[in-house]
């Protein structure tokens, strides 16, 4: 069962030669998924219209109607880990600022709707209504760096490879903005589109808006 692969997934315990075993052995019914490319926030206001006051995009690289390339568009988050998800789900970690995570939003993606209960059979499948595929960043510590007062992340990796989950929308905060930790040289190869991928180790900017400002403040 489908269920019983997604548990034993995020396990951390689990065996690895199990895990593959359970993946061949896993089909799943459904060859496509609905993909959706911004994460809108609204202010939710019952006395005016709802306004867009933050987008997060996770958009892959394409090409224009003139043949030109635009590059990929992934936003960096702020996620609340509700202990369910995330690389140290197991562990007491109390060190860390207010239980955020900083994630790498990669993909935003549904699963069927007549598919939730085969995918889900033990879960509310309201609650999974929309999922993203994120790359984590270390926790933020509970103090942040001395001289500049913002947190330091890096990329978390996992014998090489970066760590990744699935997890739901809803829990994802607010898009953050990452400030990449510069040596004595700035790499030439470093740019707007290249400097997430190519940058290990980041600074998280409160400065941004007063939102972001009031969070880690």
């Amino acid at each position: 069962m489908l269920g019983n692969f997604i548990a034993q997934f995020n396990n951390p315990e689990a065996n690895r030669n199990a895990l593959h075993g359970l993946s061949r052995n896993t089909l799943l019914p459904f060859c496509t998924v609905p993909v959706y490319h911004n994460i809108k926030f609204t202010n939710n206001s019952d006395t005016t219209e709802s306004e867009i006051v933050d987008v997060i995009h996770a958009q892959p690289e394409q090409k224009d109607l003139h043949g030109q390339i635009i590059p990929s568009w992934f936003d960096t988050a702020l996620v609340q880990n509700r202990g369910m998800f995330g690389p140290y789900r197991f562990l007491d970690i109390t060190n860390w600022h207010l239980g955020c995570w900083v994630v790498q939003v990669c993909m935003v993606f549904q699963i069927p709707e007549q598919y939730f209960k085969e995918v889900f059979p033990s879960t509310n499948a309201t609650s999974l209504t929309h999922l993203a595929y994120v790359e984590w960043f270390t926790p933020l510590l509970a103090v942040p760096e001395p001289k500049h007062l913002m947190y330091k992340v890096s990329r978390m990796m996992s014998q090489g490879k970066r760590c990744a989950d699935i997890i739901p929308v809803d829990s994802i905060l607010r898009s953050v903005h990452l400030i990449p930790k510069f040596g004595p040289v700035t790499p030439q190869e470093w740019n707007t589109f290249t400097v997430l991928n190519q940058c290990h180790t980041f600074y998280v900017n409160p400065f941004t808006d007063v939102r972001s400002y009031l969070t880690f403040v």
